[in-house]
């Protein structure tokens, strides 16, 4: 079984891999990319999540028609990253941590892949942050548990 999570945005606004660090560090969740060019990057793009190994395969494309049904514009105004993912735990969460600051920093959509709910940019963090709460597995973002007060 593969999860795809896809983010439709203005082809303008393909951002730097800078920026999406950026806006990842912003979000606070223990995530780190390898980095890639957005442009060119196709495949497997690797991370680690929670100290984990994680990651997804990343692929840039024209959206589909009912993809960009709710944004305005013509089709070819926009570009469409997928992130795709397979059975791996620490992967998914990877990718839902990227998608959510990549359609935050494009102003963009994304498409929730268990709802098919349309997210856009102002409530991606807010989806990131509901995804990753209902992992008990998960820490809260910039938070550690309760035993672990003496580390900086």
């Amino acid at each position: 079984m593969s999860i795809e999570i896809p983010i439709v945005f203005r082809r303008d606004l393909l951002p730097d891999f800078e920026r999406i660090k950026d806006v990842l560090s912003r979000f606070g969740y223990p995530i780190s990319v390898d980095p890639f060019d957005l442009k060119s990057a196709s495949g497997f793009i690797p991370a680690q999540f929670d100290g984990q190994a994680a990651g997804f395969e990343y692929f840039l494309s024209d959206p589909e028609e009912s993809e960009i049904s709710t944004i305005p514009g013509t089709t070819g105004e926009h570009f469409c990253i997928r992130l795709v993912t397979h059975a791996d735990l620490h992967e998914f969460l990877s990718s839902i941590v990227v998608a959510g600051a990549i359609c935050r920093l494009t102003n963009g959509q994304l498409i929730d892949p268990d709802s098919g709910e349309v997210i856009d940019s102002s409530g991606s963090e807010s989806w990131v942050a509901q995804l990753l709460s209902t992992n008990p597995a998960l820490v809260s973002p910039a938070k550690k548990p309760w035993w672990q007060f003496w580390k900086a």
